[in-house]
């Protein structure tokens, strides 16, 4: 009888013993981490902590990602275990996703394991409406070894809900299309604008020329058509309006036809052995281009008033007194004189050499 009990006592531990190595995980203890649930008030940054908890066996890495609502909260600052000393992070606030790795350091050719801990911290800042909430969706490997196996884990996803604060203004912004439009040319304006904690509702133009335009919905705003006729400059300014009611504006200036425009100069050959030539171009409605020469200590040499009806000028080396000048460098440049002001091409150097 004795005997019977010993060899059912072997049989039940070699049973055991298989099923440990048919099913390894069994005698894995389970880790778990875990992100917090939190309530936040709209515009506010709090940092978010994710932490490993129950981890029987040092961890050498971590690795993976955690995705998010970035219309309820936007992430930033992510910053890991100071035991982490080689990490690498990647936060997509425009996709809600975050994808992280972080090794520990070696030390005598062992790992420096981490076993309970805060694994990361991240900010969250609130920019959702009251009521809007996210989950904090984990998917993160631990892994335990250098051979980069990975601890089995129960994974609890933590939740941000925003309350109560203060809607935030929209953000208005817009470009446009020539950049340098000429009277009777159609300028398409685009808007860029964009709204945190809600939606826009209403978008008013006003170009500075006495046209306006009043829109309510976002795909008739994207692409707005406008003619000058009188070249000018004009203020164009865009207020735009959200569903909280909240309006906030943004003003560009547009110059039209004769206010833009600029110079074009340069010489051939450099160095000028016997003349050279200056080839230039006028702006659109210059009444005015000269050029300007001068020798390295900042002292005008020569100038002349450019024909814009050859686009060139044939210069024989003299300075303004009708003499040679000696070799050396010397600097030039041109300006045109237009009804918005006085545009200058870039500084350049010519060198003489006879």
């Amino acid at each position: 009888m004795r005997n019977a009990r010993h060899w059912c006592a072997v049989f039940l531990i070699l049973g055991f013993v298989q099923f440990l190595l048919v099913y390894p995980t069994f005698a894995q203890s389970v880790a778990t981490i875990k992100a917090p649930t939190v309530t936040m008030e709209l515009g506010q940054t709090m940092p978010i902590a994710i932490t490993a908890e129950n981890v029987q066996s040092n961890i050498v890495g971590i690795q993976g990602s955690f995705s998010y609502d970035s219309s309820v909260y936007t992430v930033s600052n992510l910053r890991f275990h100071d035991a982490f000393e080689v990490t690498s992070q990647n936060i997509l606030n425009d996709q809600g996703l975050v994808r992280f790795v972080a090794t520990l350091v070696m030390k005598d050719n062992n790992p420096i394991g981490l076993s309970n801990s805060t694994l990361f911290t991240f900010d969250a800042t609130a920019v959702g409406a009251d009521g809007t909430m996210s989950a904090i969706d984990l998917n993160i490997d631990l892994v335990k070894n250098m051979a980069h196996e990975v601890l089995v884990v129960t994974v609890i996803d933590g939740k941000i809900t925003i309350v109560g604060g203060e809607h935030r203004p929209p953000t208005p912004n817009f470009s446009f299309n020539p950049d340098r439009p000429t009277p009777n040319e159609k300028v398409t304006f685009t808007d860029l604008s964009t709204d945190q904690d809600g939606f826009l509702v209403n978008w008013l133009w006003d170009f500075g020329d006495g046209g306006t335009l009043e829109v309510q919905t976002a795909s008739e705003a994207t692409n707005v058509m406008h003619t000058y006729v009188v070249a000018g400059v004009y203020d164009v300014t865009l207020t735009v309006t959200n569903n909280w009611g909240i309006s906030a504006s943004v003003s560009k200036q547009i110059s039209v036809g004769a206010m833009y425009g600029t110079p074009m100069l340069y010489v051939f050959p450099n160095p000028c052995i016997a003349f050279c030539k200056f080839f230039y171009k006028f702006p659109q409605g210059s009444t005015d281009f000269v050029l300007y020469i001068f020798n390295i200590r900042g002292e005008k040499v020569f100038d002349a008033v450019l024909n814009p009806a050859t686009n060139e000028l044939r210069w024989d080396m003299r300075g303004l007194n009708g003499q040679p000048l000696p070799n050396g460098p010397y600097y030039f440049y041109a300006q045109a004189i237009t009804p918005a002001g006085v545009v200058r091409t870039p500084l350049d150097v010519l060198v003489i050499k006879r």
